[in-house]
């Protein structure tokens, strides 16, 4: 059996220093009747160290690799069966920093 997760994504909001969640942004491959990517937003649980190293050099919008894994858990909350999966990030690889435009635009007409 295996249960392996990869996925790239932008962090929706850097988590504070008490919580153990990440919010990843991750565009789908196709357009929609728009015209228009559509974004999904996965909840997806972390290690301290994983989290620690996230605060410390990543801010919303920057650009993430995870590898991880499903996470199954069963609940039953009054005779209500509730089977609710959770994504564990086991390796956060850190690829592209959100730099403004604004910013990008002034560092090439210097040049």
């Amino acid at each position: 059996m295996l249960n392996n997760l990869v996925m790239v994504g932008k962090i929706d909001s850097v988590p504070a220093e008490d919580d153990l969640d990440l919010v990843l942004e991750v565009r789908r491959s196709y357009l929609n009747m728009d015209g228009i990517f559509d974004s999904d937003f996965f909840k997806c649980r972390m290690w301290l160290g994983i989290r620690d190293n996230l605060i410390k050099y990543c801010k919303e919008g920057d650009v993430v690799a995870i590898k991880g894994r499903l996470e199954s858990n069963y609940k039953k909350d009054n005779d209500t069966k509730i089977n609710d999966v959770d994504i564990i990030i086991e390796r956060l690889v850190f690829l592209r920093k959100n730099y403004s435009s604004n910013i990008e635009c002034d560092k090439i007409k210097q040049e």
